[in-house]
């Protein structure tokens, strides 16, 4: 897989949003399990972004294909980072993935000198281990971003710290009864803090919430979507 001629015949190329809705995208693709293809629920997520007005030049997919096979392939989609008082374009980037058959051709790595080289930035939440480094490599920074979790079950997190791993089942047994009765304590305060609030489905997040997002305190900022 690693021959000169593998590496000659492997190209990155971009479904548009108007190759994507032409509905012509895929027509000369070979791939018989539609790996790497967009359709669906998920096709038009990616077409619905909100932040900015769409361009049909706008990429939702990078694929790397040897000769017409994908074998590689990221999704993105239209968002926004706020810098200081300025609002840039970004593209936001999900399901890098490689076929195993093929991670020795450097595909992944020429999808993400693709994405490196366009005139817009672009980043990703939650990375995965094996694709982190990849990005640090290529001088993607690392942004925090708030993450709140309501832990169920502590065992997962103390075999990460405990050894060996075995010792945190028993150990889990302790730790979850404070969990139990935290979650019991906050289901009871929410129950009476809340109540004669209503849920509804809305289109956008209320503006009345814009001074609250926007009063956290970071020189980058994602948009409030």
């Amino acid at each position: 897989m690693t021959d000169s001629t593998t590496k000659e015949s492997l190209r990155v190329v971009e479904v548009t949003r108007r190759q994507f809705e032409s509905g012509q995208a895929f027509k000369d693709w070979d791939d018989s399990s539609n790996y790497a293809r967009i359709g669906g629920s998920f096709g038009e997520l990616l077409l619905s972004s909100p932040v900015r007005d769409p361009q049909s030049d706008d990429p939702l997919l990078l694929a790397a294909l040897l000769g017409n096979r994908p074998v590689g392939s990221i999704v993105t989609i239209n968002g926004l980072l706020h810098v200081g008082t300025q609002a840039c374009d970004m593209l936001w980037c999900s399901g890098l993935s490689v076929l195993p058959e093929f991670r020795n051709t450097g595909a992944g790595l020429m999808i993400m000198l693709r994405l490196r080289s366009k005139p817009v930035a672009s980043g990703a939440v939650g990375v995965s281990k094996a694709a982190l480094p990849l990005y640090s490599q290529l001088g993607w920074q690392h942004i925090a971003a708030d993450r709140h979790l309501l832990i169920r079950h502590s065992a997962p997190i103390l075999a990460s710290w405990i050894q060996p791993s075995w010792l945190a089942t028993p150990l889990s047994w302790l730790v979850d009864i404070p969990l139990l009765l935290h979650r019991r304590v906050l289901a009871a305060w929410l129950h009476i803090r809340l109540r004669g609030f209503r849920v509804e489905q809305v289109e956008r997040l209320p503006d009345e919430l814009d001074p609250q997002i926007s009063g956290l305190v970071r020189p980058v900022k994602c948009h409030r979507s």
